[in-house]
């Protein structure tokens, strides 16, 4: 599977193991488990059908270029899921290892579209989605084996967190596919020689 860089817009899904996919549909043979199937790889490829509509307000490089000039500020934090259980509540603590963290800078083009996609469930229609351009200004930095990450030499202002992580979903012991979660943090930096300790998870 082709590693997704820079996220345009919130819906991230991708099912790998065709093969295992396969063998499970044909292992299935009561109206619940094909229903639980059917609604799985819907959600995986219905995101094809959307319209893309981007931010009204152009995206403005100069803008971008000054937000992410250097700076005396820093952000860190952990990176990690939990996972839920049918009530909702979250269990197991599990770090994101080795995963790319995008900083992107809270430019109008951004803020419009995170404006946009604030509204995102009332019309599934719509795919709000940022420009390329806009994808080309941001910083990156890696986590660790424990899923600690680290920005330096930040200005003051507001940006936004970006990374993925993947669950592997299984059904009577068969697995059915992996899926990618977006995960993101808007976060502000208010000060000049700010550390700013970040908690950076999917709850």
């Amino acid at each position: 599977m082709k590693r997704i860089q820079l996220y345009n817009s919130r819906i991230l899904f991708t099912v790998n193991n065709v093969r295992k996919t396969i063998a499970f549909i044909m292992k299935v043979g009561d109206p619940i488990k094909l229903t639980w199937l059917c609604i799985f790889l819907l959600s995986a490829f219905s995101v094809s059908a959307q319209l893309n509509i981007p931010p009204k307000a152009a995206f403005d490089p100069s803008e971008a270029k000054e937000l992410l000039a250097p700076g005396s500020s820093s952000i860190k934090g952990i990176a990690y899921t939990r996972t839920k259980n049918g009530f909702g509540m979250t269990g197991t603590k599990t770090s994101i290892t080795r995963e790319t963290v995008y900083l992107l800078p809270f430019t109008k083009h951004l803020a419009e579209w995170d404006a946009q996609n604030s509204k995102m469930f009332k019309n599934r229609n719509k795919r709000y989605v940022l420009s390329d351009e806009c994808l080309q200004y941001y910083l990156s930095t890696t986590t660790d084996e424990y899923g600690n990450f680290e920005f330096k030499n930040l200005k003051p202002g507001k940006y936004l967190l970006q990374t993925k992580y993947y669950m592997t979903h299984t059904y009577d012991g068969v697995d059915v596919g992996t899926k990618a979660y977006l995960m993101e943090k808007k976060v502000e930096i208010k000060n000049e020689n700010e550390v700013l300790d970040v908690k950076f998870a999917n709850w």
